[in-house]
């Protein structure tokens, strides 16, 4: 039951892969003083990160606010003790809308937010009849996203996992796609972060970022492929459309 339980979580929350590539640029220094870091993890620019990559997360801890790697693919403690569940793929994103109702991401919504730092995400236009089309989206103002996540603590000491969590399209999202990531703004990070907010205080969050703090262009398909990871990627791509 439990397989069947997370399979029926992954349909509805993995296969519109939404919010599937993202890249982070800041060094570490920088990062932790946006984010009013303790500690954080050593990072290097990175400009196609992908799902079950390392990546670097921010959470609340006992000594502080924390940097930290974790694995980009939700595994709950139900779910690794359950070999049929182990063998599906590990969710990257989880909708907004049902955090509250569904066993994948219950829990973690409850106590274990995090946030996933961002200088931009890619997303892809598949318009009828033509090829598709990946776009960058990134900070209006250069400064780098705060992307709202979930995590799980390791298994077995191993890393911990997490996801991100996404919502309908803004305007300028619209073009592009239906869903984009929540995207939290400086004020609202301490509130996300704070295990001891109730659920029921964090709707108000869980909004499309507004469409004038965001930029979007169109970028080199070289993104499709995980393995490219090298700053043109994220340059504008002036053919494309």
């Amino acid at each position: 039951m439990v397989g069947i339980r997370l399979f029926e979580v992954f349909a509805v929350n993995i296969m519109p892969a939404m919010c599937g590539r993202y890249a982070l640029n800041q060094n570490a220094h920088d990062l932790a003083r946006v984010f009013s870091l303790v500690a954080i993890a050593d990072v290097a620019p990175r400009f196609n990160i992908a799902p079950s990559m390392p990546v670097l997360a921010i959470r609340e801890a006992p000594q502080g606010r924390v940097g930290e790697l974790m694995t980009w693919g939700l595994e709950p403690a139900w779910a690794s003790k359950d070999p049929e569940a182990r063998r599906l793929p590990k969710p990257i994103n989880a909708r907004a809308e049902t955090l509250a109702q569904r066993p994948m991401f219950r829990q973690a919504f409850r106590s274990r937010r995090c946030i996933l730092p961002a200088s931009g995400f890619y997303e892809w236009r598949r318009p009828p009849g033509a090829p598709t089309q990946p776009f960058y989206i990134h900070p209006a103002d250069g400064t780098v996203f705060a992307l709202a996540g979930l995590y799980e603590p390791g298994r077995d000491g191993g890393p911990a996992t997490c996801c991100i969590v996404t919502t309908e399209a803004n305007e300028l999202m619209a073009k592009i796609h239906d869903r984009m990531p929540v995207i939290l703004d400086a004020a609202d990070v301490a509130r996300w972060l704070d295990p001891n907010t109730a659920p029921a205080d964090l709707a108000a969050l869980l909004v499309p970022a507004p469409a004038d703090e965001m930029l979007a262009h169109p970028v080199s398909t070289r993104v499709n492929a995980a393995r490219n990871d090298e700053p043109a990627l994220i340059e504008p791509e002036p053919d494309a459309g």
